[in-house]
C-alpha cells in the first residue's frame, strides 16, 4: 500500500514526470506576442542580406508572373485577328471592309473589326504567334527560375536559424533544475522541443514566402487590372479590404485551435511516454483499461483540435 501511495499522491511526479497519467501543469502560453515576433525577428538579424536578396528575387518573380497573362492576352488577339481577317474578302482594305458590313446593317462586326488589327483575307499570323508564345514561356521561366531560387536561400535562412535555436533550447534544458522536469509532462517537454520548433522552421521557410509572394502579387495585379482597365482595378481594389477583413476573422480563429492542437500533442505524447516508461507498474496496478480510456479521450480531443485548426487554415 505504501507503494501504491506514493504512485498516485496528489501532486506528486508520478512514473513518468508531470504527475500521474500526464495530469501536469498546463502547457505555457505566450504573455507577449509582439515581443516574441521581436525575438524570433532578431535571430534572422544575421541572414538580412539574403533577406533583402530574396525580396529582389519574389519581386522579380511576381512581375514576371504578373506579366505572363498579359502576354498571353496578346497571342489570343493574334488568333481572334487572323480568324476575323480569314472570314473577310481579300483586297479590301480594313476601312472598306467596316464599310461594307455598315451598308450591310452589321454594325456590331464593324464594330468588332474597327478595334481590331485585321488584315481581310488573312488568316492567323503563325510567326508572330511563335514569337510571343515563345516571349510568354521565357517569362514564365524567368518567374519559376527565381522562385525556386527564392525558397533555396529562404531554405537555408531558415535552418540556420533554427539550427541555432535548437542549440540554445538544448542549452536551456541543460541549465533548468531537475525539479522542472518532475514538474513538467515529458511529452509536452519534447513536443516543445520538436514539434514547436519544426513549426517555427516551417513558418521561417514557408510563411515568410508566402507572405512576401502573395503581398507584392496582389500590388502587381491590382496594377495590371489598372492598366488595362481602371474600372475593373477600382472593382478589385473595393474587395481587397473585406478579402483582409475575412482573413483576419478566420486567422484568429485558427490561431486558437492550432494552440489548442499543440497543446492536445504535447498532453497526448506525456500520457504515451508516461505509459510506455511505467508499463510495469500499469500492469501491477490494474490501470490498464483506465490508461487506454485516458488515451483515447486525448487522442480524440487532438483529432478535433486539428479537424478544426486546418478546416479553418483551408
Amino acid at each position: 500500500m505504501a507503494q501504491r501511495g506514493a504512485l498516485v499522491r496528489p501532486g506528486g511526479r508520478g512514473f513518468g514526470g508531470g504527475g500521474m497519467f500526464g495530469m501536469g501543469p498546463p502547457p505555457a502560453k505566450t504573455k507577449d506576442v509582439g515581443k516574441t515576433l521581436r525575438q524570433l525577428l532578431g535571430r534572422l538579424g544575421p541572414e538580412r542580406v539574403l533577406i533583402v536578396v530574396s525580396a529582389v528575387l519574389a519581386l522579380g518573380s511576381v512581375a514576371f508572373s504578373v506579366i505572363g497573362p498579359k502576354i498571353i492576352g496578346n497571342a489570343t488577339n493574334v488568333i481572334f485577328d487572323g480568324v476575323l481577317g480569314k472570314s473577310l474578302p481579300a483586297g479590301l482594305t480594313k476601312a472598306q471592309a467596316v464599310a461594307l458590313l455598315r451598308a450591310h446593317g452589321q454594325n456590331q462586326i464593324a464594330d468588332l473589326i474597327s478595334g481590331a488589327n485585321v488584315v481581310p483575307g488573312h488568316g492567323i499570323d503563325f510567326t508572330m504567334l511563335g514569337q510571343i508564345l515563345g516571349l510568354a514561356a521565357l517569362v514564365y521561366l524567368l518567374s519559376a527560375l527565381l522562385n525556386w531560387a527564392l525558397a533555396y536561400i529562404m531554405a537555408g535562412v531558415a535552418q540556420r536559424t533554427v539550427f541555432g535555436l535548437r542549440q540554445d533550447v538544448e542549452a536551456k534544458m541543460a541549465r533548468l533544475p531537475l525539479k522542472y522536469f518532475d514538474s513538467h509532462p515529458h511529452g509536452d517537454l519534447l513536443s516543445r522541443v520538436t514539434n514547436d520548433i519544426d513549426n517555427i522552421s516551417t513558418t521561417l521557410q514557408q510563411g515568410m514566402t508566402q507572405i512576401l509572394t502573395s503581398t507584392l502579387t496582389i500590388v502587381g495585379v491590382l496594377a495590371v487590372m489598372v492598366w488595362i482597365s481602371p474600372l475593373l482595378g477600382i472593382v478589385a481594389l473595393v474587395t481587397v479590404p473585406l478579402s483582409i477583413l475575412v482573413t483576419v476573422l478566420v486567422a484568429r480563429r485558427s490561431q486558437k485551435q492550432f494552440a489548442a492542437q499543440w497543446a492536445r500533442t504535447g498532453t497526448l505524447n506525456g500520457h504515451v511516454e508516461q505509459m510506455h516508461t511505467g508499463h510495469a507498474l500499469v500492469q501491477v496496478f490494474g490501470r490498464r483499461r483506465k490508461a487506454i480510456d485516458e488515451f483515447n479521450q486525448q487522442n480524440q480531443a487532438l483529432y478535433e483540435a486539428s479537424f478544426r485548426a486546418q478546416f479553418l487554415s483551408g
